[in-house]
C-alpha cells in the first residue's frame, strides 16, 4: 500500500536510490498478483482498477522519510508502494526477463514509456504480437507481426516485448 499523502506537496527532481531495501533494483519488472482497486487519500474507490497480470517497471527512486518504491504501470502512469518485502510480495511478482523465443506470442512493454511517448507506437494495449526473430545486422532489436491486422513492425528494442505465459495464451 503506498504511503498516506502529505498535507502540502513537494516536487521530487533526483531519484538517486538503485536498489530498494524490498529487494527491488531499478529496470526489474512486477506483475501484479491480483486486481488492485485503487482509492483516493481518504480510502474512497476511485472506480479505477489496474488488473491481475498488469506489467510495471520499477524505477529509480527519490530519498524520502518514508521509504517509497516508484513504479510505472501500463499506461506510463508512476506510482508509489511501500518499500517492504511484505507487502510488494502481496501484489506483486518479480518478472524475470529473457529474449523471446522466435514465433512466441508477446506483449509489448508500455511501462518502460512516459504516456506522452507511448502515443508514437503503433503498438495497442492488450494485443498480442508474434515474435519473428532478432534482426542479424541490427543487435538488441526485432520484427513482430501483430496478431490482428498481420501487420509487421521491424526495428524496434527486442527488450521491449515480454514473452506471455502460458496462462496468458
Amino acid at each position: 500500500m503506498a504511503p498516506p499523502r502529505s498535507k502540502k506537496p513537494r516536487l521530487v527532481t533526483k531519484y538517486p536510490i538503485q536498489r530498494y531495501k524490498c529487494g527491488l533494483i531499478a529496470g526489474d519488472l512486477v506483475r501484479l498478483r491480483v486486481d488492485l482497486v485503487i482509492c483516493d487519500h481518504r480510502g474512497r474507490k476511485t472506480g479505477k482498477i489496474h488488473h491481475r497480470g498488469e506489467i510495471w517497471r520499477v524505477l529509480t527512486g527519490s530519498k524520502e522519510k518514508q521509504p517509497i518504491v516508484w513504479l510505472r504501470n501500463d499506461s506510463g502512469e508512476r506510482h508509489t508502494w511501500d518499500d517492504n518485502k511484505q507487502s510488494i510480495g502481496v501484489q506483486f511478482e518479480k518478472v524475470r526477463y529473457s529474449e523471446p523465443r522466435t514465433y512466441s506470442l508477446v506483449r509489448f512493454l508500455r511501462c518502460d514509456f512516459d504516456p506522452q511517448y507511448l502515443q508514437k507506437f503503433p503498438f495497442k494495449p492488450g494485443r498480442s504480437y508474434l515474435y519473428l526473430s532478432a534482426i542479424k545486422n541490427m543487435p538488441a532489436h526485432c520484427a513482430v507481426m501483430d496478431c490482428n491486422t498481420g501487420r509487421v513492425y521491424a526495428g524496434y528494442h527486442t527488450s521491449n516485448f515480454l514473452e506471455l505465459s502460458e496462462d496468458e495464451t
